[in-house]
């Protein structure tokens, strides 16, 4: 179990939308899918995009040829953004496997798309041409107030530059998932953020880690280190102390190193000679014969031992200079 030090937020409900109907029309036209045609406003990209046959108000997007960006498009305007504000960010999707009405389930811990079970994200084209995920499907699929009948959350919050609003549109993107599933999308939003967001860094002098505290009760804004071989599951078990909801990096994995990662939503505040302390409380366990778990002792003394502590690793990348730097 793992539970990083923090003040507990109040955790909102996932079925909970907020809206805002002017800045909706301005910014996103058409989320809901409720003006004639059920597509207007919206584009297929690399896929054939209809309303929904047995669903009110939704798109589907099949004969997806590409799982990066294969699904709808719209291109928002720019001047109904502010440069530097945050905006939440969210929608509800629903997978079925191509050509049919089964649904199908995908893995929110997998930060890559090419993998067989990938989950939809919503993304932008960020200043540098580069498509950047801002929302993602919230984990476990079993802690979503929207996982009824196959439907998911997506979630997220961003914060756009004066160099991405240069531009007169932003083209926002709803894919990213294996190509051979249809995305059935519904109530895609866009809204400046509330008191019960999740994600935002108000300042330099806030916690930088998003939901360290699974103060959500959900694994959103967390993945799974790597990709290939076994990598466990993340559970959110809620304890019967102050402590409330944590994390548990569960199941056998392949490689040690293959633990919980946070892609940091604002990393503006790690400035070159700033200072900054990680800390985290643990439990460590152990499964015996029986299948039943053990708590035991860690070994401090060594990162590479049979029993050794959990530690923390930092990798840092530019998508102008290719490469990463890390830091144990």
């Amino acid at each position: 179990f793992a539970r990083s030090r923090g003040t507990a937020e109040t955790a909102m409900p996932l079925q909970v939308f907020s809206s805002n109907d002017e800045l909706e029309s301005c910014i996103l036209r058409n989320g809901h899918f409720d003006e004639e045609p059920a597509t207007s406003h919206w584009y297929a990209v690399m896929s054939d995009i209809t309303a929904a046959d047995n669903y009110d108000h939704a798109l589907l997007a099949t004969d997806r040829s590409n799982a990066r960006l294969g699904g709808m498009w719209q291109n928002i305007r720019s001047d109904c953004l502010d440069s530097n504000t945050w905006y939440e960010v969210q929608a509800n999707v629903l997978l079925r496997q191509a050509g049919t009405e089964v649904t199908v389930d995908c893995d929110p811990s997998i930060p890559w798309f090419t993998h067989e079970r990938s989950c939809p994200s919503i993304a932008i084209k960020n200043g540098h041409h580069l498509v950047e995920d801002i929302a993602w499907t919230v984990g476990p699929l079993s802690s979503s107030g929207t996982n009824v009948d196959g439907w998911y959350r997506l979630y997220g919050v961003f914060r756009p530059t004066k160099e991405i609003l240069d531009k007169n549109y932003v083209a926002l993107f709803v894919a990213r998932a294996p190509t051979n599933v249809d995305i059935v999308v519904d109530q895609v939003q866009i809204n400046p953020v509330n008191e019960f967001t999740v994600g935002v860094i108000p300042d330099c002098a806030s916690n930088l880690v998003v939901n360290g505290n699974a103060e959500t009760g959900d694994f959103r804004y967390w993945w799974i280190r790597g990709n290939g071989g076994d990598s466990g599951h993340i559970e959110v078990p809620q304890t019967n102390t102050e402590r409330g909801f944590v994390f548990r990096h569960a199941g056998y994995r392949s490689e040690r190193w293959r633990g919980m990662l946070q892609n940091l939503v604002d990393t503006t505040c790690l400035t070159p000679g700033s200072r900054w302390r990680i800390s985290a409380v643990f439990r460590y366990f152990e499964t015996n014969e029986d299948g039943v778990q053990i708590p035991r002792a860690c070994d401090k003394t060594n990162p590479l031992t049979e029993y050794s502590c959990p530690v923390f690793e930092m990798q840092f990348f530019s998508p102008q200079k290719p490469g990463k730097a890390t830091i144990n």
